[in-house]
């Protein structure tokens, strides 16, 4: 008999930005491991051998982990940057006597925390937020060749794909391309955003302000053909989020081939010496920025295809998959 493994996300819905996106290539590659897995919200809880929330910082997830808890299940918890503090995700009194005096019993009862990258695994010891934390990032399923070299010579079209909440940069990015000068002159910039419908509106009225929605277009890319599409079409992808994020647009551009610049809090492990990095700074991005934009085709092609070749050799989820099925394995043994 299979082992069951049931994911819970905030959402199933594949917006920007959300571990939904790449989540649902995972599920055929653990059959072959021997795990029969399903994916589903947190108003449904299934019967699973091992659950695995994906998620804190939303309002559902503590609810869940909270019932978790009380039928004594076994769970293990990606909590996507929720437990990390730092200057965009602060924690106020509040949220620090709430962690003390609730959060911390619960969460010590998981099995593990997961982290994406070494960074937030740091982060997450240091705080003492559980006693065992491992890292394992998201992946993909990296295309059979890498398809993208005909856009990135065709065009220069930036493309950002993720939240549009300010902790996610976008904000910090459209600044940051603001005060490139003239090599940004050439290029549009193709703003594919999820979350709260208020953070669209706000910097659809800043770019008109400024005059530069002429340039700058909005786009709906709330299913996976969309957000392919314009993958396609993209000369370059930049993840520039302000907190520990699962770098998903990361993850489906460099499965694609096209070239990222990415800030380290968001970099997949694996990825750390394939696509251009920064710190969180916006003079940091805009300098990175500034040496991928003034690239030539052929080295921006080149830099697609570092990231490809890294995203297949380890993040492609015939890769990672046994990685997630030991973890399975291991906590529903204990």
């Amino acid at each position: 008999m299979s082992l069951r493994v049931a994911h819970i996300v905030p959402s199933v819905r594949p917006e920007p930005g959300s571990v939904a996106v790449c989540l649902h290539g995972l599920i055929e590659p653990l059959r072959h491991c021997g795990i029969d897995a399903t994916i589903t919200e947190p108003s449904e809880i299934p019967i699973a051998d091992v659950l695995h929330v994906h998620g804190w910082n939303d309002e559902a997830t503590p609810s869940v982990v909270k019932t978790l808890v009380r039928e004594r299940r076994r769970f293990i918890l990606s909590p996507l940057g929720g437990l990390s503090t730092g200057p965009y995700n602060p924690w106020s009194f509040r949220d620090k006597l709430r962690f003390a005096l609730r959060d911390r019993r619960r969460i010590r009862t998981a099995r593990a925390l997961v982290a994406v990258n070494q960074l937030e695994a740091c982060l997450l010891a240091r705080e003492a937020r559980h006693s065992r934390v491992v890292v394992l990032p998201y992946g993909t399923t990296v295309a059979p060749s890498e398809p993208n070299a005909v856009a990135i010579a065709g065009s220069k079209r930036l493309l950002y794909l993720g939240s549009l909440h300010p902790r996610f940069g976008c904000v910090a990015l459209l600044l940051a391309i603001a005060e490139l000068g003239r090599v940004a002159d050439a290029w549009t910039v193709d703003i594919a955003g999820g979350g709260d419908a208020k953070w669209r509106l706000k910097l659809e009225a800043a770019i008109r302000r400024k005059g530069a929605d002429d340039r700058v277009r909005f786009i709906a890319a709330e299913d996976l053909l969309t957000q392919t599409s314009l993958l396609r079409a993209a000369s370059l992808v930049v993840s520039p989020s302000l907190h520990y994020d699962t770098g998903v647009s990361i993850l489906q551009a460099t499965a694609l081939g096209v070239p990222v610049v990415a800030t380290t809090v968001t970099i997949p492990q694996g990825l750390e010496d394939a696509v251009t990095t920064c710190e969180l700074k916006r003079d940091a991005l805009r300098q990175a920025l500034h040496t991928v934009m003034s690239l030539s085709d052929a080295d921006r092609i080149a830099l697609g295809r570092r990231g490809y070749e890294a995203a297949r050799r380890s993040l492609d989820w015939s890769v990672l998959a046994p990685r997630y099925a030991a973890l399975y394995k291991e906590v529903a043994r204990g």
